[in-house]
């Protein structure tokens, strides 16, 4: 029998893949005047590192009027937003020292503010209760997309002007003490 070898063409027609884009970060658009702090809530996601951002506004229902209501900075206030859950070992865990924390620097210019995330109303009366929280809110689901569906528990801090500070996703004992340190940093003058 022949040895009948397979004829391959050495030059190959090559398709040119396309090079695939980047993933990059979006930024936020430079707004300017009135509208400055409302215009995280019409962009898309944002990575909010390296970047100037307006607090997104929060717009959740009180645990004990059930009215919607928008919570924004103050002016010349400081704003700790807190999103827990009941559900949340590790919101379990760190929400009483966030309560601490609150209740031992009432006297300072900032506003707590304890957001549930996927939760009942009865079960974050419950959890209120437990951790003697004050200021207690259900996330609408505006809020949610506004913050990109915080992992919990996480940490939100805007300084007097309504800027984003920072955030930590995730939040720890370690951030509850660096949020602490943060807020006696910039309330110091």
């Amino acid at each position: 029998m022949q040895n009948l070898k397979r004829h391959t063409n050495p030059i190959k027609k090559q398709k040119k893949k396309k090079p695939k884009p980047k993933d990059e970060p979006k930024t936020a658009p430079v707004v300017e005047g009135p509208d400055a702090k409302n215009a995280l809530a019409n962009t898309a996601p944002v990575r909010y590192v390296h970047q100037w951002l307006p607090m997104p506004k929060i717009i959740a229902t009180p645990v004990d009027t059930l009215e919607a209501t928008t919570l924004t900075p103050k002016a010349g206030r400081m704003m700790v937003v807190f999103f827990i859950a009941s559900w949340c070992e590790p919101c379990q865990d760190l929400t009483a020292k966030l309560v601490s924390m609150s209740s031992g620097l009432s006297n300072l210019p900032i506003d707590f503010y304890y957001i549930f995330t996927h939760d009942a109303v009865d079960d974050a009366k419950g959890f209120m209760t437990e951790y003697k929280i004050s200021h207690g809110y259900i996330a609408e689901l505006d809020t949610l997309k506004n913050f990109n569906n915080p992992e919990l528990p996480s940490i939100y801090i805007a300084d007097r002007d309504g800027w984003m500070l920072t955030r930590f996703l995730k939040a720890n004992q370690q951030d509850a003490d660096e949020t602490k340190r943060i807020i006696r940093l910039l309330t110091a003058f």
